[in-house]
């Protein structure tokens, strides 16, 4: 996710000292759904460009990979995407590197928070926080204690932003610009109208042609 346009990487996520914060019951802001909802939607752009970028190096066809790996979870299919590049050439390997790397796990560990975490409430100076079951632990009978990851509103939106620029990079990176947008297309009018759009379009293109 390197991008010179973006702005210096700097982790912006809470680190804590150990010590217990009480979480505070507050609703989300309209401003945070709205970043939550963007870096959602960003995330599925990137797993639309491992698979792309997968069908390009194997000749697997998209729908295939997208009936096959649906519901693989997005870690488990950039592995497998790493894996193959690593074995198509030392370029390749890089390339995926270039494209996957610390940037991208950051991202990637805020959505899950946000997406599969429990939102529990704010914490320390008005960030909310979110926590996923594997990080809940049972302190004595009835009282737990979470493993939270807080984002203030300018974290999430800085994310999103951040994400969004990378992404036509990660794209270019991966050489499935081409790719990305003939699907596109395809989830516009569908593959089956475009080819009979391409059809109609020769056989007007050919009963122009002069006779001879």
């Amino acid at each position: 996710m390197s991008n010179p346009d973006q702005p210096e990487y700097t982790p912006m996520m809470n680190t804590y000292d150990g010590l217990p914060h009480e979480a505070r019951p507050a609703p989300l802001t309209a401003e945070a759904y709205i970043a939550i909802g963007r870096i959602v939607r960003i995330a599925a752009e990137f797993e639309d460009a491992i698979l792309l970028y997968v069908s390009r190096i194997t000749g697997t066809k998209v729908h295939v990979l997208q009936t096959l790996l649906g519901q693989t979870p997005i870690s488990r299919k950039i592995e497998s995407a790493r894996y193959l590049a690593s074995i198509e050439s030392d370029s390749e390997k890089a390339a995926f590197a270039n494209a996957f790397g610390k940037e991208w796990d950051d991202f990637n560990s805020c959505r899950n928070a946000v997406a599969h975490g429990r939102y529990v409430g704010m914490v320390l100076d008005d960030d909310f926080a979110f926590s996923l079951p594997a990080k809940t632990l049972p302190t004595s009978p009835g009282k737990f204690r979470h493993k939270v990851q807080s984002y203030s509103v300018r974290a999430l939106q800085f994310r999103a932003d951040a994400a969004e620029i990378a992404l036509t990079e990660v794209r270019r990176i991966l050489g499935v610009e081409s790719l990305h947008e003939r699907l596109q297309t395809d989830r516009v009018v569908g593959p089956v109208h475009r080819k009979q759009k391409s059809t109609a379009e020769a056989n007007q293109t050919s009963r122009k042609e002069p006779r001879k």
